[in-house]
């Protein structure tokens, strides 16, 4: 936040204190302000908002953090998040298991993995925040139809709203590649089949005792 957003957040916390029945000073109100200046003020109004909705008591800075940022979930959760495999911390999950381990290994074989491996699940959790993916994991999310932009899961957000834009493009960049590369492969293998059907086809006639038509032919 800049000190053009002072005011915007002196009204916002002051009116969320109000409906908590407390009172605030302005040196409180000036000190949470400093603790969140980190953050846009989108982002910290939004989390207002929802820390009013879901809890019976007045905010810290602390409450909004943890609400614009998040927290990498328990373990028995990221093993659900990994056998649905349809967000990218789900995604992320999966793959440092592995598809094969996933499906051999029992509950609490799959716990265990999952605890001695929560550390580089922390670690994309934390890259997350910004966007800081590399070009393989949006690649591999993009194709298996995971949006890199969206939800972390279910209750966890998405890349903050300051590196939304960078991520964007670079997803966008990663779909319009796949494109390409699938228009161009297209008529490639189109060409070889129609290469390999000629000489079957030319196989069969000789096998018949016909003559062999000519490429124009076909």
């Amino acid at each position: 936040m800049q000190a053009n957003d002072l005011e915007k957040f002196l009204s916002g916390w002051t009116t969320m204190a109000e409906l908590f029945g407390r009172d605030l000073s302005k040196p409180a109100v000036k000190l949470a302000f400093s603790l969140l200046a980190d953050y846009e003020i989108g982002e910290v109004t939004k989390a207002m908002r929802a820390h009013s909705m879901r809890s019976k008591f007045m905010a810290t800075p602390a409450d909004i953090v943890e609400l614009i940022e998040g927290r990498l979930p328990t373990d028995a959760v990221l093993i659900g998040l990994a056998r649905k495999c349809d967000t990218p911390l789900g995604w992320k999950a999966r793959s440092i298991i592995g598809s094969f381990d996933f499906r051999q290994l029992n509950e609490y074989q799959l716990s265990e993995r999952v605890k001695s491996l929560r550390p580089l699940l922390q670690d994309f959790f934390e890259r997350s925040k910004t966007g800081n993916f590399s070009d393989n994991e949006i690649a591999c999310m993009v194709s298996a139809d995971i949006d890199p932009t969206k939800e972390l899961c279910i209750g966890l957000p998405s890349v903050r709203l300051p590196f939304q834009s960078e991520i964007q493009k670079r997803v966008g960049d990663c779909v319009e590649t796949a494109r390409l590369e699938h228009d161009n492969s297209a008529p490639e293998k189109t060409e070889r089949d129609s290469e390999i059907g000629r000489k079957r086809l030319a196989e069969l006639m000789q096998t018949l005792g016909q003559p062999q038509a000519s490429s124009a032919d076909l």
